[in-house]
């Protein structure tokens, strides 16, 4: 009984650290998703500023 719950104990564990790591993954892509939306917004204006300078408002 003692085993089987030393068992029980080491897979919750290792279901913690695996939790942890898939959280600290989804931290990391999240901040990804950030960044690169700011630099496409960034390219996104300026291109339309450049757009503006070169043909002039239309």
């Amino acid at each position: 009984m003692r085993a089987s719950l030393q068992a029980i104990n080491e897979k919750i564990d290792r279901l913690l650290a695996l939790q942890a790591k898939v959280d600290e993954h989804s931290q990391a892509i999240t901040r990804l998703k950030t960044i690169w939306s700011l630099v496409a917004a960034g390219i996104a204006f300026l291109a339309a500023t450049l757009k503006d300078w070169l043909f002039g408002r239309q």
